[in-house]
């Protein structure tokens, strides 16, 4: 599944409030809260445009074991999100300050030469 605007450029456009013009909402949020609330899949998003999420369902058993490890680093982080809640303005602040991690952000180049 490929999600689209999980990196909004600025505050402005993560407003959850629709208007017109460079809008994303909180796309971002719905995506880190779906993929951290999913362990039994993986998920990177590429860093471009405005971001767009790949969520992929781990197929054998090394996958499983993959998945269970990154499970393991990833619940201070998941904690931490989750702690947010409803919280716009926070969410948008720890998007900012730790989108590597939250979003495991891959490289649109690198990304293109890895599937060349």
């Amino acid at each position: 599944m490929v999600v689209h605007d999980c990196l909004p450029p600025d505050r402005a456009a993560a407003n959850p409030a629709f208007f017109h013009g460079e809008w994303c909402g909180v796309t971002y949020k719905a995506y880190i809260d779906f993929v951290l609330g999913n362990p039994n899949l993986d998920y990177f998003t590429v860093d471009a445009d405005y971001g767009f999420g790949v969520i992929l369902k781990p197929m054998g058993t090394g996958a499983k074991i993959k998945n269970w490890l990154r499970a393991r680093r990833a619940r201070g982080l998941k904690g931490e999100w989750l702690a947010i809640g409803s919280d716009f303005d926070a969410a948008f602040d720890k998007l900012i300050s730790d989108k590597t991690r939250l979003l495991r952000l891959v490289d649109f180049g690198l990304l293109r030469r890895k599937l060349g």
